[in-house]
């Protein structure tokens, strides 16, 4: 799925894309720094993207992943969970914005 966020001004602010495939490659992908937002774990997404170079910044709860100088911002929800953090295996939403958006 993906959705388009306007402001006022009827501009386009953020895009974001969804994937309840959890792990499962689709026809389509998500794609940044050359790494699949939605098919690798998420950790594993987080360590391609530092080795890649993108500055990644995590929330204290560990559900939301965000890289502020591109704005960037990717959540982990739903199943499978992972047993030793308690936090969901992939993400499941990538979102795209322009500068301002978070503030």
């Amino acid at each position: 799925m993906a959705f388009v966020y306007v402001d006022d001004g009827d501009l386009v602010s953020a895009i974001e894309f969804a994937s309840p495939g959890h792990g499962v490659s689709g026809d389509d992908q998500v794609v940044f720094a050359g790494v699949d937002l939605f098919v690798d774990e998420a950790d594993t997404v987080i360590t391609k993207l530092i080795a890649n170079g993108v500055g990644l910044v995590q929330s204290e709860d560990g559900y939301n992943t965000t890289a502020p100088d591109v704005l960037l911002a990717l959540r982990r929800d739903g199943e499978p969970i992972d047993d030793s953090t308690e936090l969901p295996l992939f993400f499941d939403s990538a979102l795209v914005a322009r500068p301002g958006y978070y503030g």
